[in-house]
């Protein structure tokens, strides 16, 4: 089974609604079911096949000197907002768009609304709505709707669009559900919170309808980076101009009051036991460090002089932080129990993010400058390999490697470099293994913690892109603000 589907199947039941099927005989008919109990709660998720093309909904058939073409058209639409846009709020109902030609007579004439009906696995539904779109003599279009009945549950399987041509013949066009969906498996991933560093806003993006369902208006702009708690029950961001950092309220997307660290704010993340958020000032020379927040009495409690830190992050342990000094090319080593400098590593030019190995054996560093990843080996703290030319060439402060995460297995590290897209390399062989076409100017990549998706932010696009990171391909892609940069996710 392929499990970048499953945000398409969930995409397909938003849009068509909940199919659940009462008391399925297997084949159509004409025939009212009896009325049965349902169960929502037990509803089976499904998902849309990868495949499924225009002309696969497309159906063709002719009688009384007509012909028709109908296309099932609600697992095409992208979104909810594309769906009202072209037809208008339809939430709960299904649409088929016809397309008739003839060159016998006035087809306008006919009321095609009370000439249609849909048949399932299990009765008739005759209540259709005709729209017309092109009000032609011979050559007419529009669309019909179909609202949903208890007919319709996650178990359907067959479909039916039967109408009457001029000569009282039907013609027919079946859809089997089943031929489009498939059992998926279904992510713990909830929502992506996504820093839009140029409008000052960020945009939270629904896992489940691949779309922005929030634009959270923090300041005049914010930082590049940004942080969920482990409980998921707020985000921090700071604010680009004065330094201060936002917490915001995942419930209802409260934007609280900041919290004045009296400094920039570049970086921002959490420490995994949720207590502390550490905020890098972002310095391309060599002063800056990074403020260590506590959470709970939203207080400054340390200052770390590293060295023009860019982005912080730690090993899942949580023992250590790790701060990319772009000023220095450098990486600082924390100790987070004692909040000092333990080590200091130098790797490739500017490097932007550092990131550990799921185990915390090793430290992975995105290079900007040179275009190169760094192996730090953990404890001992020496560069133990360099992975050069990433981007095929690219390099230099607009074109190298820039963000970079880990797969949660530990066996792929995944680079978003603006010259070539994302890059996957084999943590054991340290070779390029596939690189993924995104457009764009690909920034900042984070992996959901299943492993399945890995979602890329365009900075110059203005879009976040979500690739399956079996395939390697890009399962959607969703407009955001301006400049997007860091990712976090908030997961159930």
């Amino acid at each position: 089974m392929n499990k970048k589907e499953g945000h398409d199947r969930r995409k397909f039941l938003a849009l068509s609604g909940s199919m659940v099927l009462v008391g399925a005989s297997g084949c159509l008919n004409d025939e009212e079911p009896e009325d049965e109990e349902t169960d929502d709660d037990e509803e089976a998720e499904t998902e849309l096949r990868p495949d499924i093309s225009e002309e696969d909904l497309s159906r063709t058939s002719e009688a009384g000197g007509v012909s028709f073409e109908a296309k099932y058209v609600n697992p095409l639409l992208e979104t909810d907002e594309e769906r009202d846009e072209v037809y208008g709020d339809g939430e709960d109902d299904l649409f088929f768009e016809v397309q008739m030609d003839t060159h016998t007579g006035d087809l306008t004439q006919y009321d095609w609304s009370e000439r249609a009906r849909l048949l399932t696995d299990t009765g008739t539904i005759d209540a259709t709505e005709w729209v017309w779109v092109r009000q032609s003599d011979h050559h007419p279009e529009g669309y019909y709707r179909v609202s949903k009945n208890e007919l319709f549950t996650d178990e359907t399987g067959e479909m039916e669009l039967r109408i009457r041509s001029v000569n009282e013949e039907e013609v027919r066009f079946g859809w089997s559900l089943t031929d489009y969906t498939q059992e998926a498996e279904v992510s713990s991933l909830v929502r992506a919170y996504v820093a839009d560093s140029y409008d000052g806003t960020v945009s939270v993006v629904d896992h489940s309808t691949a779309s922005v369902v929030e634009t959270v208006e923090v300041a005049d702009s914010i930082s590049h980076g940004i942080a969920a708690t482990p409980d998921g029950d707020k985000v921090f961001v700071g604010d680009g101009d004065t330094g201060d950092l936002y917490p915001i309220a995942t419930e209802d997307f409260d934007v609280e009051e900041p919290i004045e660290i009296d400094g920039d704010a570049h970086g921002v993340d959490i420490h995994p036991d949720g207590r502390y958020v550490y905020v890098s000032e972002g310095g391309l020379g060599d002063e800056g460090g990074v403020i260590v927040v506590d959470v709970e009495e939203r207080t400054v409690v340390e200052r770390i002089e590293t060295g023009g830190a860019g982005h912080v992050n730690f090993d899942n342990e949580g023992r250590y932080v790790y701060i990319s000094n772009v000023g220095d090319d450098g990486i600082a080593v924390v100790s987070a129990e004692d909040m000092e400098v333990v080590a200091e590593v130098t790797v490739g030019e500017i490097p932007n993010e550092a990131v550990a190995s799921p185990d915390g054996s090793y430290v992975y560093t995105a290079n900007i400058g040179d275009d190169s990843v760094s192996v730090i080996e953990a404890e001992t703290w020496e560069v133990v390999d360099t992975i050069e030319n990433v981007s095929n060439g690219g390099g230099g402060t607009s074109e190298g490697a820039h963000g970079i995460d880990v797969t949660p297995d530990g066996e792929r590290i995944f680079v978003a470099s603006r010259g070539a897209g994302i890059v996957v390399i084999d943590a054991d062989t340290r070779e390029i293994t596939g690189t993924v076409d995104v457009g764009g100017s690909a920034n900042h990549i984070r992996i959901e913690s299943d492993g399945d998706y890995a979602y890329v932010t365009s900075m110059r696009d203005e879009e976040v892109a979500v690739i399956d990171t079996d395939s390697l391909e890009v399962v959607w892609r969703v407009e955001v603000g301006a400049e997007p940069h860091e990712i976090a996710f908030v997961s159930s």
